[in-house]
């Protein structure tokens, strides 16, 4: 039996030398399925940002591949997921915070159910570093005020609306 390999940080990141260009920037648009013709298509944006494609349709998705691709061959997979981690989080503690001002219960749960979305998105990429405990705790620990409140705040206004 074979001794694992160790495996060791990247820190570097990926070369862009690496990676070819496309062709041509119609190589970089994705490619519509036939059996979707209500989705839209793809057309380069304004100009000022010739290498960005937009998803035009009812989702209005903007993709800027060309921008990933470069992302992702300068700069660590550690670092882009910890920035995404305090991103997210900071969206979620933003929900929290709008939910402990709503006087109704409905508005408090809807910016509840939205922060708890954007806490697990912060989770889970706080969870794909490569010293992942240290920062899904820092930033769960982040969070953890913010949302205890909101949940106080729900579980007052719906004692009040059960008298």
């Amino acid at each position: 039996m074979e001794p694992k390999k160790q495996k060791t940080p990247n820190t570097q990141g990926r070369k862009a030398s690496a990676l070819r260009p496309p062709a041509s920037r119609e190589s970089t648009q994705l490619q519509m399925s036939s059996d979707a013709p209500t989705r839209g298509r793809h057309r380069p944006a304004q100009s000022g940002t010739p290498t960005m494609m937009q998803e035009v349709g009812e989702s209005g998705l903007m993709l800027d591949v060309d921008r990933a691709m470069d992302e992702i061959t300068r700069i660590p997979a550690a670092v882009i997921h910890r920035d995404a981690a305090f991103a997210w989080a900071s969206r979620a503690i933003a929900g929290y915070r709008v939910c402990s001002a709503k006087n109704s219960i409905e508005e408090g749960l809807s910016y509840l159910y939205l922060g708890e979305h954007y806490r697990e998105a912060a989770l889970a990429h706080a969870a794909m570093g490569e010293v992942w405990e240290f920062l899904f705790t820092e930033i769960d620990d982040a969070m953890a005020g913010e949302r205890e409140q909101a949940f106080a705040s729900i579980r007052a206004l719906s004692s009040g609306a059960t008298r």
